[in-house]
C-alpha cells in the first residue's frame, strides 16, 4: 500500500472514530438529560368523588364453616417456595363440608405476606390456581438474581437510578411488573372478588414498624391502593436494605382528608376502662397512625424489606387486635363472621445458619458473626410474635368472656407452624435452613423446598385434627 493511501486509510478511521464519539456523547448527554426527569411513580390520592371500593376496607360475605388464614414469612426464594408448597397441599386436600366435597384451598380467606413470601401470595391473590400451572417456571425457577444484576450492566439504567428519585427497588419493580404481573393493581384483585383478602407487608424505615398494603392503611395517608400497583407493593415487601432501595410513598393526608377517610376506631384512643388502661403499646400504635394522618409532619413515607419489623406477617392481625380489644373485636370490625373452624398456617422460612461457630477455637470472621446474630435475633423476634399471637387466641377463648354468650362465638382454632424444625431427618433440617437468602435457588432446592412445605403442614397434628373433626363433623350429618 502506497503512503498516501496509508495515511488517507489512517484518517478515514479517525473521522469515523471521532463521528461514533460525537454520536456515543450525545447519546450519553441526553441520557443524562433525561435522567434528571426519571421519576418512581408514586402512590394516587384519594378521589372523593370515585373512592376506592368499599370491598377493599372490609370483606363481603365470608364462609362460616371453615376458614384458612395464611401467614407467609420472608427468606428469599427459600420462603417463596416454602409458601407455595402448601398451597398445593391446601389445593391437594379435599373435605366434605355441608355435604359437599372442597379443597381446603377454595376456603383461604386471608393471607399475609412478607418479603419473598409476597410473591407467592401477591400471584396467587391475583390468579388463582393458575399459580400451579406456571408459577415455577416465572418466578421459582427463574433466575431472579441474575435477571436484576443484568439491569445494572445496561446505561439505560445507570442514569435513570442516578437521578435521585429513581432506586434500584423501582428497577426491581418494573421487571416484576413486566415478567409476573402485567400491570396489575390491587383494583384487580376485585375481578375474583377479593378472595383471598390479600396484605403485603413492608416496614416503614421512619418508624421501624410494619406498613401493611391494605387501604386501610392507605386511608391513613389518603391514598386510593386500587390504584397501586402489586408489583411495587412486593418490591417494597422484600426490598432488602443494601442490596435494594426504599420504596416511597407520598402522603396526601391533611387533617381535614383524614377525619374523611380514616377509620374513627383506629385514631381515637380506647375509651379508658379503670380494670383495663391502655397499655404503652397501644398508645404507641395509636401515636404512629395519627403521625401519618398529617402530611406536614410525614410528606413521603420510605418502605424498606417487611422482615425488618416482623418476618411472619403476623403483626398486622396482632396490632389491629390490640388496638380494638382483641381478635373477636378485630372480626367484628372488618365484619368477618367467626367461623366455626379457623384454620392458621404460618409458613416460617428462617435460616439458622452459623451454628457451629462455637465448635471450633477460631476467631469467627465479622461477617460470619453478624450472621449469625442476626439469624438468632430474627428467631427469637418471630417467637415472641407467636407467643403474642398465642395470647390473643387465648383470650378470646378464655379469658376475656368465659361466661357470655360471646365466648360461644370463639372459632375451633387449628394453629399450624410450618418451619424447618419439624422435620426429623436432622441432614435435611440442616440443609433447608443453611439455605442462602437469594432470589435464585437451583431447581432441584425450589422442588425439594415445595415438597416440604406440603410434607411439613400435612403431617402436622394440628391438620390431622383438623382433618378428623371435619369426617367427624360429616358422619354425624
Amino acid at each position: 500500500m502506497s503512503r498516501p493511501a496509508y495515511v488517507l486509510q489512517i484518517l478515514s478511521a479517525r473521522v469515523r472514530f471521532a463521528r461514533g464519539a460525537v454520536v456515543l456523547a450525545v447519546l450519553f448527554a441526553i441520557a443524562f438529560l433525561f435522567s434528571g426527569c426519571a421519576h418512581a411513580p408514586l402512590n394516587q390520592p384519594l378521589d372523593k368523588d370515585t373512592p376506592p371500593p368499599e370491598s377493599l376496607r372490609a370483606p363481603a360475605e365470608n364462609t362460616t364453616d371453615l376458614a384458612v388464614f395464611l401467614f407467609f414469612s420472608g427468606g428469599g426464594k427459600r420462603a417463596s417456595a416454602l409458601s407455595y408448597g402448601v398451597l398445593k397441599a391446601l389445593a391437594d386436600t379435599s373435605v366434605s363440608l355441608d355435604g359437599h366435597a372442597h379443597r381446603l384451598s377454595d376456603r383461604i380467606e386471608f393471607i399475609s405476606s412478607v418479603s419473598g413470601g409476597s410473591f407467592t401470595a401477591a400471584y396467587y391473590g391475583l390468579y388463582g390456581d393458575r399459580i400451579f400451572e406456571d408459577f415455577e417456571k416465572r418466578y421459582l425457577k427463574h433466575n431472579t438474581d441474575a435477571a436484576l444484576s443484568l439491569r445494572l450492566l445496561n446505561p439505560y439504567w445507570w442514569f435513570r437510578l442516578g437521578s435521585g428519585y429513581y432506586g434500584r427497588s423501582d428497577m426491581a419493580a418494573r421487571y416484576y411488573d413486566k415478567r409476573l404481573f402485567k400491570g396489575a393493581t390491587f383494583g384487580d384483585l376485585l375481578k375474583n372478588g377479593n378472595r383471598p383478602i390479600l396484605s403485603i407487608n413492608a416496614t416503614d424505615a421512619g418508624n421501624a414498624e410494619q406498613f401493611s398494603f391494605t387501604q386501610t392503611t392507605f386511608d391513613l395517608i389518603s391514598s386510593d391502593l386500587s390504584r397501586y400497583p402489586i408489583s411495587r407493593a412486593v418490591a417494597a415487601s422484600s426490598a432488602v436494605p443494601v442490596a435494594l432501595t426504599p420504596v416511597t410513598l407520598k402522603n396526601y393526608s391533611t387533617k381535614t382528608s383524614s377525619a374523611t377517610y380514616v377509620d374513627p376506631l383506629l385514631l381515637p384512643a380506647r375509651k379508658t376502662d379503670p380494670l383495663r388502661p391502655l397499655t404503652e403499646r397501644e398508645q404507641y400504635l395509636r401515636k404512629i397512625m395519627r403521625s401519618y394522618t398529617d402530611a406536614g409532619e410525614r410528606p413521603f413515607i420510605h418502605l424498606v424489606d417487611g422482615g425488618m419489623s416482623d418476618n411472619l406477617g403476623l403483626h398486622g392481625i396482632i396490632d389491629a387486635s390490640v388496638m380494638l380489644g382483641g381478635l373477636h373485636e378485630l372480626m367484628a370490625h372488618v365484619r368477618m363472621k367467626p367461623p366455626e373452624k379457623l384454620l392458621i398456617v404460618i409458613v416460617n422460612a428462617e435460616a439458622r445458619r452459623g451454628g457451629h461457630l462455637t465448635d471450633v477455637e477460631r476467631t469467627p470472621g465479622s461477617l460470619e458473626t453478624m450472621r449469625q446474630i442476626n439469624d438468632i435475633r430474627g428467631n427469637q423476634r418471630n417467637a415472641r410474635t407467636l407467643e403474642s399471637l398465642m395470647h390473643l387466641v387465648e383470650d378470646w377463648q378464655y379469658r376475656d368472656r368465659p361466661f357470655t354468650a360471646a365466648a360461644q362465638l370463639a372459632p375451633e382454632f387449628y394453629i399450624v407452624i410450618v418451619d424447618f424444625e419439624k422435620l426429623s431427618d436432622d441432614n435435611e433440617r440442616e440443609f433447608f435452613q443453611t439455605l442462602p437468602t437469594r432470589f435464585h435457588l437451583p431447581d432441584k432446592t425450589i422442588d425439594r423446598l415445595t415438597a416440604a412445605g406440603g410434607k411439613i403442614l400435612r403431617d402436622s397434628p394440628e391438620f390431622q385434627r383438623l382433618l378428623r373433626d371435619l369426617a367427624g363433623d360429616n358422619r354425624g350429618k
